[in-house]
């Protein structure tokens, strides 16, 4: 897949309207898959495999959201520094760890 671009202000202001949101359902935090939604929030459209890629967004604005990708599909996302932060695992990783 290839990176879309997405204003990083854009980026931000849509993970804002997740957290208020979550807030007003009284949700701690949300992990989105590959899905149209993680395209929306970030602009990447990911390659789908059998591997985990997911962001995590905490209700607290102090903590940035987490984006979780194989080592293989790190060079297609588009990293937003201050936005999220990207955490990459490669074969033989435990991306839960």
């Amino acid at each position: 897949m290839s990176k879309l671009k997405l204003a990083p202000e854009t980026a931000q202001s849509r993970i804002d309207r997740v957290r208020k949101a979550m807030i007003k359902k009284s949700t701690d935090a949300v992990i989105i898959p590959i899905s149209g939604d993680l395209e929306w929030l970030l602009g990447y459209q990911a390659m789908v495999l059998e591997r985990l890629t997911a962001l995590v967004i905490t209700n607290d604005s102090s903590k940035m959201p987490v984006l979780i990708v194989p080592d293989l599909a790190l060079p297609e996302v588009n990293q937003m520094p201050g936005i999220f932060e990207c955490k990459s695992w490669g074969d033989g990783e435990n991306p839960y760890e």
